[in-house]
């Protein structure tokens, strides 16, 4: 039996052994039991977990009605655990609750029933809400508080705590607004702002006063463009602005009218340049020149361009010349619109009355006093007919502008301005012109004329003219060359304003691609020939046989020559060519179309113009060029600028623009 014992002990020593590794101790693993005690709630099943282990509380949920569970506590009213808990023995967990709160729906409304917001808060809680009601144009509103509903009139000044669902309205007061018109007068007297509620119609004030200024309207832009209308519905803040007209002496201004409407071109013109500004003996204009005449003898006149620049100031004299009619009429017609004035103080938009035939019609717009008269009567140089005469005066500018229509087939219109003058003219039907002159800074005068002769669907002849005067030459282009049969060129015409005198042209004229640049003097303007004969047969390409000096023999001219395609033209020679002269018949003032005997030479062949003329006729020894060298360079000098300028400019006005510039009669 001890052997048996001793045997076991042995076995059990080295089972021991081996299972510890070679330890002689051994740790038996130890269970703990977790109970959770519900406290009423839901059960929870225990667990037995090995000791150390960590538990995850939210594991081991309970319920209960009426409460929340708020999760696990090692005594009755203990902390709540949170997270895991380690279990090191037997544990008994506790569960702890928190009473289970009721929840309401608190709504709040707008004044007028509108809901705004509604929260959901816990029983026994105070809530409320912010509210600020929006403005509009006519009121301004305030936010009193709270009431129970929208009949109320009690304000709640604090909420309750909720203990039900429950709403509540707002409770809010308005006011009218006020708005204030104020008045800008610009100048004017004061007139006051108001302030008035919103929606009240309002009437017009009193008017302001503004020295030297009609009140015209108040307007409701700064502007001044657009009218008020009365009465006006205030609706906000109104600015309104006085417009005004300034005063005008009307009267005043057509007495200046009357004294102004006159205007002689001529100012323009040297007095030498002028029509009659050079006389000749009566007997000189008739001169026969089949017989030798002696030179010192011979007129000199103005050549055909500036002649039709005369012809065309002198033609507006036979028009203006019926403004006789406003002088005998400006006393009467200032008395009457001074009276009508005197009642009618703002009203000038059509003043008329009668003065004898006279019927007269006054107005004042935008700064331009009109004036038109209407009649009937015989016409110096027109007979009998019916007429018009309009003026105005621009009182900003100084601009003065007349037509006078006399009849149907004649028209002028004119506008003066400080430093020019325009016209255009339609006369008899058959004749239109256009002219405009005006003096530039340097003190210098231009001017340019357009002239057609014919029906108006039928021109037959257009001529043109510019010309510039200033102290020591005036320089006059035209295409005008009645004396030509066929002429279709240029010429360049050079005067002295201070004489009159023509000093020479020169013109530019294209036969058969061929240009010709001739110089053309008087024939008095040279040394060694002192008496001229002409008779009416050819010679070569002249149409007159010319004799000089009492000689027998013709002059005799001399070709170009050469290999040039002007070999057969004449370098040189004399001819007649039209000028026009005045003379005095008793007191009346004449006009005669002349011919005048003159030497001519083609530009290039000018130096040797003495040579050839010795040359060629015997007789012509002592011949010299009495032109001097200033006239010849600034003859060649207008030439090669002005003509230019010329031919680009002579189609800018046609007969339809003249006929538009000079427009219809007033209604």
């Amino acid at each position: 039996m001890k052997k048996l014992i001793w045997l076991v002990m042995l076995f059990v020593v080295a089972f021991g052994l081996v299972a510890c590794g070679g330890e002689t101790t051994t740790t038996e693993e130890q269970l703990y039991k977790v109970t959770f005690d519900a406290q009423g709630g839901t059960a929870v099943q225990s667990v037995e977990v090995k000791s150390g282990t960590s538990i995850t509380l939210s594991s081991y949920a309970t319920s209960k009605d009426g409460f929340d569970f708020s999760g696990w506590s090692l005594s009755l009213s203990g902390t709540v655990l949170s997270g895991s808990y380690i279990v090191n023995s037997n544990i008994t967990l506790y569960a702890r609750y928190t009473t289970q709160l009721n929840s309401y729906d608190v709504s709040f409304y707008d004044e007028v029933g509108t809901l705004l917001t509604t929260k959901s808060v816990n029983e026994g809680t105070t809530t409320t809400h912010s509210y600020e009601p929006s403005d509009t144009a006519e009121w301004d509103y305030s936010f009193e508080g709270w009431k129970t509903s929208i009949e109320s009139t009690t304000v709640l000044t604090t909420l309750p705590a909720a203990t039900e669902d429950v709403s509540y309205y707002a409770s809010v007061t308005s006011v009218k607004k006020q708005y204030t018109v104020s008045y800008v007068t610009n100048g004017g007297s004061v007139v006051s702002s108001m302030t008035v509620d919103y929606g009240t119609q309002i009437q017009a004030p009193t008017e302001p006063l503004k020295a030297g200024f009609n009140f015209v309207a108040w307007t409701t832009d700064e502007a001044l463009a657009n009218a008020a209308s009365w009465p006006i519905s205030v609706q906000g803040n109104v600015t309104l602005y006085a417009a005004w007209n300034e005063k005008v002496e009307l009267g005043t201004y057509l007495e200046a009218l009357l004294s102004s409407y006159q205007y002689d071109v001529m100012d323009f013109i040297p007095s030498k340049m002028q029509a009659g500004g050079v006389l000749v003996n009566q007997s000189q204009t008739t001169q026969d020149f089949s017989n030798f005449v002696n030179l010192t003898n011979v007129s000199n006149g103005y050549g055909e361009q500036w002649q039709m620049v005369l012809d065309n100031l002198e033609q507006t004299k036979s028009f203006t010349k019926v403004l006789s009619v406003v002088d005998a009429i400006s006393i009467s017609a200032v008395t009457a619109f001074n009276n009508y004035l005197d009642s009618n103080p703002t009203d000038v938009n059509n003043f008329a009355f009668t003065s004898g035939i006279y019927s007269v019609t006054i107005k004042f717009d935008n700064d331009v006093m009109y004036m038109v008269i209407d009649y009937t009567a015989d016409i110096p140089g027109f007979g009998n007919q019916t007429a018009q005469i309009m003026l105005n005066y621009n009182i900003s500018n100084q601009e003065k502008e007349g037509r006078i229509q006399i009849g149907d087939a004649n028209a002028l219109k004119y506008v003066i301005t400080e430093d020019s003058y325009t016209f255009a003219i339609r006369y008899l039907g058959i004749r239109r012109a256009y002219f405009n002159i005006h003096e530039k800074a340097d003190g210098s005068v231009e001017g340019s004329i357009f002239e057609f002769l014919g029906l108006d669907n039928s021109i037959s002849t257009s001529s043109a003219a510019q010309f510039l005067i200033t102290g020591d030459y005036a320089s006059v282009v035209g295409n005008k060359a009645s004396g030509i049969i066929g002429f279709t060129s240029t010429i360049n015409e050079l005067y002295n304003p201070s004489t009159g005198m023509m000093l020479g042209y020169e013109i530019r004229e294209t036969v058969s691609s061929i240009t010709y640049n001739t110089l053309w003097f008087n024939l008095s303007d040279q040394i060694g020939i002192t008496s001229v004969k002409k008779l009416d047969q050819a010679n070569g390409s002249n149409p007159d046989s010319i004799y000089v000096n009492g000689s027998a023999t013709m002059f005799t001219s001399k070709t170009v020559g050469g290999f040039t395609l002007k070999n057969p033209s004449r370098r040189y020679d004399i001819e007649f060519r039209k000028q026009y002269v005045y003379y005095l018949d008793g007191s009346t003032l004449t006009k005669v179309e002349i011919e005048v005997p003159m030497l001519f030479v083609q530009a290039e062949q000018y130096d040797s113009l003495v040579t050839d003329v010795r040359a060629n006729n015997s007789n012509l020894s002592t011949f010299n060029i009495n032109v001097s060298a200033a006239t010849k360079t600034k003859i060649e000098a207008d030439y090669s600028t002005m003509i230019d300028i010329f031919i680009a400019n002579k189609e800018n006005i046609k007969v339809e623009d003249i006929l538009s510039y000079i427009g219809s009669k007033q209604a």
